[in-house]
């Protein structure tokens, strides 16, 4: 099952097809926008109904520690978090080779709360 969709050059028509498969799906809507050597990683929780927007809102406490540790699992000197509240995730400056298995990770941690 695909987890979340590259960026590589600005792809509106590559974004926006992802969100409405999150969206149809209820899947966590993460990307990757990608650069020559380092990458941000995001999530927005956008692409779910009012009652997982609920969920997420109602629990986002209790992750952000996990949110904080995959980020130092990955980060570099360079990389810099942005973590408001828990709908919105920012991983800035991951290493390209890295951000495909923060995604992954960041992942699994959303679907944990809306199940």
């Amino acid at each position: 099952m695909q987890k979340f969709v590259v960026d590589k050059d600005d792809n509106s028509q590559t974004v926006n097809a992802w969100y409405r498969i999150c969206q149809d799906k209820q899947l966590p809507y993460i990307i990757i926008e990608k650069r020559t050597k380092y990458a941000t990683v995001r999530w927005d929780y956008f692409s779910y109904t009012k009652e997982n927007e609920e969920k997420i809102i109602d629990n986002q406490n209790i992750y952000v520690e996990e949110l904080e540790a995959i980020f130092q699992k990955y980060r570099n000197p360079k990389s810099k978090p942005r973590i408001d509240g828990f709908g919105l995730v920012y991983y800035f400056d991951i290493e390209v080779e890295k951000a495909p298995a923060l995604a992954e990770e960041l992942y699994d941690i959303v679907v944990k709360i809306v199940g």
